[in-house]
Parts: structure tokens; sequence; C-alpha cells
């Protein structure tokens, strides 16, 4: 294992922490509007931090600049959160970063004269405890990782 190889892979961890981070926080958000200890914000505003979150979860796992984690090597040990971990990653394909017409959602000519409008299908308020839950535990892993691997660089020889 390099030098390299090794700050690469603590580099793809420090940046996916704050991804986990950026989900856990907007499904916190949307939570408590849900709950009621935050007042509604507008529609559009709301399609934007719950596409926000789903993305920022998924962003770890899906080829970029710095390189992809592997989905399943980090795919949670509980059945539900692997579940929803693998949920997320075909929502964001499906409905968030790509503009594939799905029944989540599409464009609609409502009284057919030709005024498309978008239709959006919200996820449940009670996935957000969840997705939140995920988020948080998936960054505290990375975390963990990019921890021990800041220790194995330590021991590797310069070059």
């Amino acid at each position: 294992m390099s030098r390299d190889h090794v700050t690469a892979e603590i580099n793809r961890l420090r940046i996916a922490v704050a991804d986990m981070q950026h989900a856990a926080g907007a499904a916190r958000h949307m939570t408590g509007m849900h709950e009621g200890s935050l007042s509604r914000m507008h529609d559009d505003a709301k399609q934007a931090l719950e596409t926000g979150a789903i993305v920022s979860y998924v962003r770890p796992f899906t080829r970029h600049g710095i390189g992809a984690l592997d989905k399943g090597e980090w795919a949670p040990a509980s059945e539900d959160e692997r579940r929803l971990h693998y949920a997320l990653i075909e929502l964001r394909h499906k409905r968030y970063a790509h503009t594939d017409k799905t029944d989540l959602r599409g464009t609609e000519d409502v009284f057919g004269d030709g005024q498309f409008s978008h239709s959006w299908v919200e996820l449940k308020p009670e996935a957000w405890a969840r997705i939140e839950a995920l988020a948080e535990a998936q960054a505290q892993r990375m975390r963990e990782l990019a921890n021990r691997l800041e220790g194995v660089l330590s021991e590797l020889p310069e070059s």
C-alpha cells in the first residue's frame, strides 16, 4: 500500500464524512418541519433540500474526481439500514440526479392547455429520521476508518 493510495483514501473518506453530515442535517431539518418544530418552507426549497440530502448521501458511492467508496462494502450490517442505503442509491439515480420520467417525478399538462407543471411525490415524513440516523452512522464509520488510515500513513516511509 503506497502513501499516495492511503492519502487518496483518507481524502475520499473525509469528503464522504462531510457529505453524510450534509445529508443528516437536511434530514434533521425535514424531520423538524414535519414535526412542527420548524415552520414550513416553500415547496421549491423543500424539494431542493430533499434532493440535496439524497445526493449528498449517495455522492461518496458514485464515480467522481476522487474515486468512489464501494457501496457494498459500506452497506450497513442492519437489514433495515442496508435496505435504506440501497434505496437511497436507487432514488438518487432514478429521481434526484437524472431527468428520467418515473412515477416519482414527471410533468403534467393539468388543464390540457400546454402549461406543464412539475409533479413530485414527497418522501414519507418518517423516512427522514431514518435517513438522518443512517447518514450519522455512516459518517462515524467513515471518520473512524479515516483516523485509522492516518495511523497507517504515519507508519509508511516517505517517498
